[in-house]
């Protein structure tokens, strides 16, 4: 009897952990609308675009990332992608999406998740299988670093569906000690329709702006939030490489923002973090030093140290 007893209780504990623990992965992301400060675009349709170099049967509609740096209060990133099922295999691609972060310094909220199927909008909000799994990037070498994944399985995708969906993520890596920086690569090997980047900038410090490999048009207006960077295209000519060009070589036009003013400030941020590599713990020192005690030939001192 007591033995019943016992395994009611460490199941009825392992019922109530779980309880728990869903609860907490619940917590783990929003669901609400973009924040006021977004700028919403309408989705155009393609007008010259290739359709023989889509990739993956997926056709690429618009392209949305949009940052905002207020002065006290924690970064934000909103991302929209528009992509656009081709075939089976495009269903397939776009069909699952997996939302990354880093639950110890940043939040996810997922702001609209909707297929357009016939010129009409599907909400999938509630039908979606939705989980919070263990961040992948690098599992493979059985490193943990604590970031998250909100997995995402899109149900009833078609051919020729459209999905339209959009995420923010709130709070940046405090290793960053609070310097912005962001980048973005304007031109593809793909088709992508639209683009649109945007910085909405509340700090009082400048933002410095910098291309290479070709020129960005950089708009800038002023509201009650900063002064608001924005870059849109629209069917920009693709890229294509040649099977033989150098790994090292990069010809794609990028666009910088950054609030450092050189690569001193830079250096100066980043030699902190470096110090405890560059010197060597009297734990170490005490270790040569027996090595060095106990063997006088190198050939014997290299083994002990290995």
């Amino acid at each position: 009897m007591k033995r019943n007893l016992s395994r009611i209780t460490y199941w009825l504990l392992t019922f109530n952990l779980l309880i728990l623990c869903g609860n907490v992965i619940a917590q783990q992301y929003e669901i609400t609308p973009p924040a006021d400060w977004v700028k919403s675009h309408e989705i155009k349709q393609p007008e010259q675009t290739d359709m023989t170099k889509v990739r993956d049967g997926t056709l690429y509609l618009l392209l949305d990332n949009q940052s905002y740096v207020p002065n006290n209060q924690k970064q934000q990133r909103y991302t929209r992608l528009v992509m656009q099922a081709q075939n089976q295999s495009g269903v397939d691609y776009i069909s699952q999406l997996n939302l990354d972060f880093d639950p110890s310094y940043e939040s996810l909220t997922l702001n609209s998740l909707t297929i357009i199927r016939n010129d009409k909008r599907i909400n999938k909000l509630s039908s979606a299988r939705m989980t919070v799994i263990q961040g992948e990037s690098e599992l493979a070498d059985r490193i943990y670093n604590g970031s998250l994944s909100l997995n995402i399985i899109i149900d009833d995708m078609r051919s020729g569906d459209i999905l339209d969906y959009s995420y923010t993520v709130t709070g940046s890596n405090p290793i960053y000690a609070n310097k912005f920086s962001t980048r973005r690569m304007l031109n593809w090997s793909v088709p992508v329709v639209q683009q649109n980047m945007r910085v909405l900038w509340g700090k009082q410090t400048a933002l410095n702006i910098n291309t290479v490999n070709g020129k960005a048009d950089v708009q800038k207006t002023q509201n009650k939030y900063g002064n608001d960077y924005s870059i849109a295209l629209f069917e920009e000519p693709l890229l294509e490489q040649n099977s033989q060009t150098p790994t090292w070589y990069d010809p794609y036009t990028q666009v910088y923002f950054s609030e450092f003013d050189d690569w001193g400030q830079v250096v100066n941020w980043a030699y902190p973090l470096y110090q405890s590599a560059i010197e060597t713990p009297n734990s170490i020192t005490a270790v040569a030093d027996n090595i060095k005690t106990k063997y006088l030939k190198k050939p014997d001192r290299i083994t002990a140290a290995l």
